[in-house]
């Protein structure tokens, strides 16, 4: 999925109007590095980062997949 021009800047609206105000919670399966793939402009994808993780706390959520996981475990009982 990705955004144009409208829906990027609209996303940039919101997160910068709450930025330091109120909390936000961002979960995505992407890195910052290939948000540039989601968005057209490059410069708006480096100022909604820097909003989103000033004051912050990121956690990367690595590793095994836990539904798939747990799939595995109903499989084997």
């Amino acid at each position: 999925m990705s955004f144009n021009k409208y829906e990027s800047e609209l996303l940039f609206k919101v997160i910068s109007d709450r930025s330091e105000r109120s909390s936000t919670i961002v979960t995505t399966n992407l890195p910052f590095s290939r948000w540039t793939e989601l968005f057209e402009n490059n410069t708006l994808v480096s100022a909604l980062v820097d909003r989103l993780t000033f004051r912050s706390h990121v956690l990367d959520m690595s590793g095994p997949s836990y539904r798939l996981l747990t799939a595995q475990a109903s499989a084997n009982q």
